[in-house]
């Protein structure tokens, strides 16, 4: 028993310096995890401290960002508002190229026809031009003629005033011859019975030669008869002097022949319609050549025929007077500027400018502007493409004859051909004739201007032309 209680006894012994070794070794390994749970705790504290430094980082940046994509957000709102903005002034601008480019189309339509006008223009300022030196060239050749007719027939006045004072004795001859021819009755009965005849004849000729050329006597032929005139007057100064009582009121016989100038004068601007009647003019004068003539003849048989002579003779001399060339003058200027008056046609759009002012195109634009005012669909800006849908026409043509052009039911349909169609038959139906096209007018989207422009010139002068 003894023993049992030993052996347990150093086995308890044994079994306690385990323990106690254990115990050691636990003591060791506490110590050793206490300073690695302090060095732990250390790192712990640590990453605590960088952890709350890294927060508190983070959380700046957090707000900084936060407060960065405030503004970005705010930015890209404001830029959305931006874009927005920028594609309306896109559209907007793209609408306004895409007028000024029809603006353009049309100015330089305009601009074609305003360059074919100017050729137009530029040639009849050449063909004026060459008329106003023609005129001017024919003026100075007619001051020089009027200056030459002027020297000559006061030459000729100067010669007939020195025949004038023969008259006495030749008055004298003519008292005595007339004595004598008073005896044979019956003979002078003949004469006077020719005479009488003569002188109707001379009338009839005078008065078919007035109402037949009804012109005045162009200076030419006045120089031309007044030399022919002189070289007649020294053959037939014999009968001249044989006629003292016809001879002696030379101013009635001036006044006669200028009576006949006036006549011619007055009548004369009918004939200003061509210039190949010129040669009519000499036909007065050379019948009043041709009658002395005849006179002269006869006067073998009868010295009462020298009267006649000198009843036809005398105011070819006195009615070339200056006075009479005034006259003659005036009365051509009047023909030239009748003859230039009458030359200028007849412009159905004068009236219009002159109310509205600027050309042409404005004022009948402006026109048509005025009259379309109210119509729904219409808006009148231009001679083109305003006008492609039939309605402008229409709207026109409502004003004067509704009747025939129902708007409103053609508003509702939208049909172009029928738009056209309507306009055009019934502006036929009034007397204005169809320039345009129906299928042209509506295949083409901006038709001619011109064409356009010159219908409804037809149309402004059939409804408000005077």
């Amino acid at each position: 028993m003894m023993l049992n209680d030993t052996e347990s006894l150093a086995h308890s012994r044994k079994e306690l310096a385990k323990v106690k070794e254990q115990m050691q070794s636990l003591e060791t390994d506490r110590c050793a995890a206490k300073e690695k749970a302090d060095y732990l705790e250390q790192e712990l504290v640590a990453a605590r401290n960088n952890n709350k430094t890294c927060l508190s980082d983070l959380e700046f940046k957090y707000d900084k960002v936060a407060a960065d994509r405030g503004q970005l957000e705010n930015q890209l709102v404001e830029n959305r508002k931006d874009l927005e903005a920028q594609r309306k002034e896109n559209n907007r601008i793209l609408e306004e190229n895409k007028n000024f480019r029809i603006e353009v189309s049309d100015l330089q339509a305009e601009l074609k026809g305003a360059k074919h006008r100017y050729i137009e223009f530029e040639k009849e300022m050449e063909a004026l031009s060459q008329r106003h030196e023609e005129e001017a060239s024919d003026w100075k050749q007619f001051q020089s003629d009027l200056q030459t007719a002027v020297v000559i027939a006061n030459a000729i006045k100067a010669e007939a005033v020195e025949e004038k004072n023969c008259w006495p004795r030749e008055t004298e001859s003519f008292l005595g011859r007339k004595v004598l021819l008073f005896f044979p009755q019956v003979k002078l009965r003949s004469i006077l019975g020719s005479d009488r005849e003569l002188a109707a004849l001379r009338q009839g000729r005078r008065s078919s030669d007035i109402k037949g050329n009804q012109n005045i006597v162009s200076v030419k032929s006045l120089i031309k008869t007044i030399e022919g005139h002189g070289s007649l007057g020294s053959s037939t100064g014999s009968s001249r002097r044989g006629s003292s009582d016809s001879l002696n009121s030379p101013t009635s016989t001036s006044i006669s022949f200028n009576s006949h100038m006036d006549s011619n004068s007055r009548n004369s601007p009918e004939r200003r319609t061509s210039n190949h009647n010129n040669n009519n003019d000499n036909v007065p004068l050379r019948s009043a050549l041709k009658k002395p003539k005849d006179s002269e003849d006869k006067s073998n048989n009868s010295r009462n025929r020298g009267k006649m002579f000198e009843k036809t003779s005398s105011p070819v001399i006195e009615s070339l007077r200056p006075v009479s060339a005034e006259n003659s003058v005036s009365s051509l200027l009047s023909i030239r500027t009748d003859a230039d008056h009458s030359e200028k046609s007849y412009d159905p759009l004068a009236k219009l400018v002159k109310q509205t002012g600027g050309s042409k195109r404005n004022a009948l634009l402006k026109w048509c502007q005025q009259k379309s005012k109210g119509y729904r669909e219409v808006d009148i800006t231009n001679f083109s493409s305003s006008w492609n849908d039939g309605l402008a026409f229409c709207a026109l043509l409502h004003n004067y004859i509704p009747n025939l052009v129902n708007y409103d039911e053609l508003l509702k349909r939208h049909d172009k051909r029928e738009n056209f169609s309507v306009a055009f038959q019934a502006a036929e139906s009034v007397g204005i004739s169809a320039k345009l096209d129906v299928d042209e007018m509506v295949s083409i989207e901006r038709p001619d201007w011109q064409l356009v422009m010159s219908y409804v010139t037809s149309l402004y002068q059939h409804f408000e032309g005077d």
